[in-house]
């Protein structure tokens, strides 16, 4: 069964992004941190029969909540949870309780770089996480039509991932990948980004593997 995110739309209230979500067609939605609460949002649910499940540090009346203690215990009741950080302070007694088998009551979630492969090349279908989906591009009307038309040149930030990124991170890249290779095979993850409120974490997880490539900087950059 699919249930589509209320963080696809993340940063608007819960009862706005799960209206627009249900206008595309879903019928369950995952219930995640990072929306702004709405009075009755639970009640609203139940009225139209919207199966959900709560994911991590969901909160009915917060943006987030606390998932993990300062012992590594699990502080939610949601259907799902991210383990801590790598380089949280808990990260290593998270390790070693989950090595004895602690958290086998609970649904951890973590990056999929095999569906994500599998996504990527077969754009705009995606069988793995959208089976029997069926590509209209009304999604990315919801999302560009709420206020005014979202102008690409001046909200986005373009990133040429075959021309600058080559060098900036070829220390990062593993030795004689190519395009022919699957996705998950050449490619691997430097960072992951995790909305903070108004801010932006950064966790750096990305292995160097080429460490005599560290430092070079794209012919563009100026000194």
């Amino acid at each position: 069964m699919l249930y589509l995110a209320l963080s696809c739309l993340q940063g608007r209230t819960m009862q706005s992004a799960a209206e627009d979500l249900l206008e595309i067609g879903a019928n369950n939605l995952q219930l995640t941190p990072g929306n702004v609460p709405t009075p009755g949002f639970n009640k609203w649910l139940q009225e139209r029969r919207v199966s959900i499940r709560k994911h991590h540090g969901f909160h009915w009346e917060a943006l987030r909540r606390k998932v993990w203690s300062e012992t590594a215990d699990c502080l939610v009741d949601a259907d799902s949870v991210h383990p801590p950080q790598t380089n949280a302070g808990i990260a290593d007694v998270w390790k070693q309780q989950a090595e004895q088998g602690n958290y086998a009551g609970i649904l951890l979630e973590t990056p999929d770089l095999s569906a994500a492969s599998k996504a990527y090349e077969d754009y705009p279908v995606d069988p793995v996480n959208l089976p029997g989906f069926e590509y209209t591009g009304e999604i990315y009307d919801v999302w560009f039509s709420v206020g005014e038309q979202v102008q690409y040149e001046e909200e986005f930030l373009y990133w040429n991932d075959n021309g600058i990124a080559i060098p900036a991170f070829a220390a990062f890249c593993k030795e004689g990948c190519h395009q022919d290779m699957e996705m998950a095979e050449r490619y691997t993850p430097y960072a992951i980004l995790r909305r903070n409120g108004d801010e932006v974490d950064i966790e750096i997880v990305g292995q160097m593997y080429r460490p005599w490539l560290d430092g070079i900087k794209p012919e563009e950059w100026d000194e």
